[in-house]
């Protein structure tokens, strides 16, 4: 299975779904919106697969942004172990999250 992040302006990105989850957690534990938490929660308790920025405040999504430019890909690396299979794909994608909401960061 796989799981869906979908930009504010309806760009998608899919993963598997444990790292989606796992950005999910990762989004959830550095944002200061409650209920943005519990919504990030929300999805991946319940594994729903879907996430869109869209379904988000301004306010919401400007914090999610700010996870995913500035520290996600770095939290990626010291997370995925050394000796992870694919770990190199899998920071890739991280990345390539990243590079999908970019221009929204600058």
């Amino acid at each position: 299975m796989a799981g869906t992040f979908v930009a504010a302006g309806g760009q998608r990105w899919s993963a598997a779904s444990w790292l989606f989850y796992w950005i999910l957690r990762k989004l959830a534990s550095h944002v200061s919106d409650p209920d943005l938490a519990a919504k990030l929660r929300d999805v991946d308790d319940n594994n729903l697969g879907w996430f869109s920025l869209q379904d988000c405040s301004v306010l919401q999504r400007e914090q999610v942004l700010a996870v995913v430019c500035t520290s996600l890909v770095a939290t990626a690396e010291r997370d995925f172990q050394t000796v992870m299979v694919n770990r190199e794909n899998l920071e890739r994608l991280v990345a390539q999250l990243r590079t999908l909401v970019a221009f929204c960061c600058d």
